[in-house]
């Protein structure tokens, strides 16, 4: 199943209040997340719950101890109960603190399955100064959440060194910078809504509230290292051989990865391919009723909601409810066609040993 999938449905749940105790959390969030992320729950060697960090000492147990290469634990997880976090960050950090004197993992994270703190303890510095990272499955985008879970605590990216290498980068940020670029997933929601402030006012207003005064020229600089430290960089098309599908019947696409172009625009996956189609028929000034009206019916509110499967189109007051694999090929033909563009897609089915297939449409 694909993590964004996962996380849709972890996050109904969490909004319908099903997780009633930690051990809720454990098993029926945390652990599901793990084995979207590459680990093998069932084998205690690689996923060990209620490890000893000490062997001398009963107290000194995480709930969760990841192992992804040797005898040296990778990651050190400790869960509470949802909302049982906000008041006791204090004491839960020096818990974890305790936990690494002696046998220090790589990252520590504490979640109570909503909030997530991510940590890395080998770094200078009180324990709390080495969170380098904070993400809530409630408030944040899927995207965001998915990208974090997978830069630190995919098992292939702890495997090799990418997330360490990763969350020094972050670290390397000082505290300002931090706010600046934590605070722009929901700045970007902001400027969506009247009064529509600008990106700089609106992360303004945010840090403000923490107690955080910044400039618009801080604000300005922090976001062109953001934008380019994420910026997607266009993608060759191959010329591995892939079977030409038919864009108008391609067969079944369930379980398949993409990555294209749409109108010269890149994308890595069908949510971003769908979504930039979207955006990009908008910014042509083809409306919002006319591609509700297109044959693939794509379902789309004139508001910024992230309930039910929605996204937000960025800059544009409205959100478009994300679709599978298939209806996603079809809501990109359907854009192409009535923009008259150069559609084309690489996809991959892994479920069927890497089996390749490319669409193209040109007008």
């Amino acid at each position: 199943m694909n993590i964004e999938i996962t996380l849709k449905d972890i996050k109904e749940k969490l909004g319908a209040n099903l997780f009633k105790n930690e051990e809720h959390i454990r098993l029926s969030l945390v652990c599901r997340l793990l084995q979207e992320l590459g680990w093998n729950i069932w084998d205690p060697k690689e996923v060990n719950t209620e490890f000893k960090t000490i062997p001398s000492e009963d107290n000194k147990r995480v709930d969760i101890a990841l192992f992804a290469n040797n005898s040296n634990p990778s990651v050190y997880i400790e869960i509470k109960a949802c909302g049982k976090i906000k008041n006791n960050l204090g004491s839960i950090e020096r818990q974890l603190r305790d936990y690494n004197r002696d046998n220090t993992a790589e990252f520590s994270i504490i979640t109570d399955g909503n909030e997530w703190y991510f940590y890395y303890p080998q770094t200078v510095g009180e324990f709390h100064q080495k969170n380098f990272k904070t993400i809530n499955l409630l408030n944040d985008d899927i995207e965001d959440i998915s990208s974090t879970f997978t830069s630190f605590l995919e098992k292939e990216n702890i495997k090799n060194m990418n997330a360490l290498e990763k969350a020094k980068q972050y670290l390397r940020l000082n505290k300002k910078q931090k706010d600046i670029k934590n605070s722009l997933p929901e700045a970007r929601r902001i400027i969506l809504a009247p009064p529509f402030p600008s990106l700089p006012k609106a992360i303004q207003q945010l840090l403000s509230k923490l107690g955080t005064e910044v400039n618009e020229k801080e604000i300005i600089e922090m976001i062109e290292i953001v934008e380019e430290n994420n910026k997607e960089i266009p993608q060759p098309i191959t010329e591995e051989k892939y079977n030409i599908l038919d864009p108008f019947n391609p067969g079944d696409l369930t379980f398949s990865n993409v990555k294209g172009h749409i109108c010269e625009q890149y994308g890595k996956n069908w949510k971003t391919l769908a979504k930039l189609a979207i955006k990009i028929a908008l910014d042509k000034n083809i409306s919002i009723d006319e591609l509700r009206n297109i044959k693939t019916s794509i379902n789309i509110v004139n508001e910024v909601k992230t309930s039910n499967g929605f996204t937000p189109i960025d800059g544009y007051n409205c959100s478009y409810q994300c679709k599978d694999a298939n209806s996603s090929e079809k809501i990109l033909l359907a854009i192409a066609k009535k923009l008259k563009c150069k559609l084309r897609l690489e996809i991959t089915w892994v479920k069927k040993n890497n089996k390749k297939g490319r669409i193209e449409w040109t007008p």
